[in-house]
């Protein structure tokens, strides 16, 4: 009888031991599983911030253009207007008058 609870001692005490040992390459074999993971994440965020930056990046430009756009034509046509509401018939005269001053006047 005592060596049967000596057996059974032993026995169960390598019944640990296996438990121990399979908890111990299944907690590996989790935190293995977690860093692959963990990776794949990492790089699934990367990429997907590198094309939102890119759109981002994109929209800017265009958005850049399209007010460049806007300023130059206003800025034609301030300057169209302005043209065309001035008279240039004093300042033509004072430019003839002054030519005539000095070269025929002489």
């Amino acid at each position: 009888m005592i060596h049967e609870t000596v057996d059974a001692i032993l026995a169960a005490e390598e019944q640990v031991a296996r438990d121990i040992a399979q908890a111990t390459e299944d907690a590996k074999e989790s935190v293995l599983q977690a860093e692959k993971e963990a990776e794949r994440i990492r790089s699934e965020v990367v990429t997907r911030m590198k094309s939102e930056r890119k759109k981002s990046a994109e929209a800017a430009i265009a958005d850049g253009e399209k007010q460049y756009t806007q300023i130059l034509a206003s800025g034609k046509q301030n300057a169209q207007r302005m043209l065309t509401a001035t008279d240039l018939g004093p300042a033509v005269d004072y430019i003839k008058n002054k030519v005539i001053a000095a070269y025929v006047d002489c």
